[in-house]
């Protein structure tokens, strides 16, 4: 079965879901059965692939975690439909959001969760699980509403629609709370929220006056900047995650070919770090607080259903990880957050095409260039 979840607009990322662990780098040798994720990731640094329990016959997919290492995603039904699930030291656990399909998207330390749920994403309802328990998030009276991150303190960016169709990015800066809207720069049209820091800043995208999508961060008083792009064929972008410091990373795009390229900004400058040899387009998705590490996915199509996890260490060139298969080529694998010490979580799918919800420990010592 092979399900597929949006990365980004006219995008497609293959989901996965095994039972024993790997390591390795070009080639994965299976080496013991697979452990909760609090007892597999201790203080030391073991190099390895590991798998999560999943659900039944369910695709499964790691999207986030936390410092407690509490791993959120999804479970995709064989009929596919997605349920938010988090995994934590008793194993995993369906989030009752009481409306499928669901995704969670993000957990802080406290162990607060936010995601959606609904259809399709005019249908979505954004919600937060504290305490065990679900509340819906309020949004900007129109159809959807959507969480993405959710930072230290709590407060929590996605985007709605109002009442007039128009999507715009939002900040709850309570779970209770109204959202704030940030509205685009002057000459820009929409707005979507994709990431927030413990600092206070949003990032995520616009659109220019001729349509092409716009890399943004916000300010804590909500003061839009547009951030640059490299030039020349690369008009546009996007920023998917973002240290405290800054740091963010993402993709730049470009306007004649739909080609895309990793991107990281930092101090008013941005840096095209190229995709994977051999692939078309390459995003990141993610980035360690400190903004040493970042990962993300890669395709050597966007017709082909398969993708190559990436892993870029904070300087050189873009690595990728081992996957559940030894054969890089046909390798089906995705990479979504990081944290310092180098622990990554995605999906990767196995020999016999099942789907794994996977994380890598100790990733800069798996990564390689293919």
């Amino acid at each position: 079965m092979t399900i597929r979840v949006r990365s980004r607009l006219g995008t497609t990322v293959v989901l996965a879901a095994v039972t024993t662990l790997y390591v390795g780098a070009a080639a994965a040798v299976p080496v013991s059965a697979a452990q909760p994720a609090t007892t597999a990731r201790g203080a030391a640094c073991s190099p390895g692939l590991h798998v999560l329990p999943g659900l039944r016959d369910d695709a499964m997919l790691a999207f986030a975690f936390n410092r407690e290492h509490t791993t959120i995603g999804w479970a995709m039904t064989p009929s596919g439909t997605t349920r938010a699930v988090y995994w934590d030291a008793a194993g995993i656990h369906r989030i009752p959001t009481g409306r499928d399909p669901s995704q969670a998207h993000d957990i802080n330390d406290a162990g607060v969760i936010v995601g959606q749920s609904g259809p399709n994403m005019l249908e979505q309802r954004a919600w937060v699980f504290v305490g065990g328990r679900l509340h819906q998030l309020q949004g900007l009276g129109g159809i959807s509403t959507r969480a993405r991150r959710i930072n230290a303190s709590g407060e929590i960016v996605g985007s709605a629609f109002d009442a007039s169709f128009n999507q715009f990015a939002i900040v709850w800066r309570h779970w209770w709370s109204k959202p704030v809207e940030l509205l685009p720069p002057a000459g820009y049209s929409g707005s979507t929220g994709l990431t927030i820091n413990d600092a206070g800043f949003v990032a995520g995208r616009t659109r220019d006056a001729q349509g092409v999508i716009t890399p943004v961060v916000w300010d804590p008083s909500g003061q839009p900047h547009v951030l640059p792009v490299p030039g020349g064929d690369f008009v546009g972008g996007n920023v998917y995650d973002m240290t405290d410091t800054g740091r963010a990373v993402g993709t730049v795009d470009t306007a004649t070919d739909g080609v895309v390229h990793g991107g990281v900004w930092a101090r008013g400058t941005v840096q095209d770090l190229g995709v994977l040899p051999g692939d078309d387009d390459t995003e990141l998705l993610g980035t360690a607080r400190t903004g040493r590490f970042a990962v993300g996915v890669s395709f050597p199509d966007v017709a082909a259903p398969i993708t190559h996890p990436v892993f870029w260490p904070g300087s050189g060139p873009l690595l990728t990880l081992p996957g559940l298969t030894s054969d890089y080529s046909s390798q089906d694998t995705a990479a979504f957050e990081v944290d310092n010490h180098g622990t990554v979580v995605g999906f990767s799918v196995d020999a016999a095409g099942q789907q794994h919800a996977v994380y890598w420990t100790c990733a800069p010592a798996l990564a390689y260039r293919p």
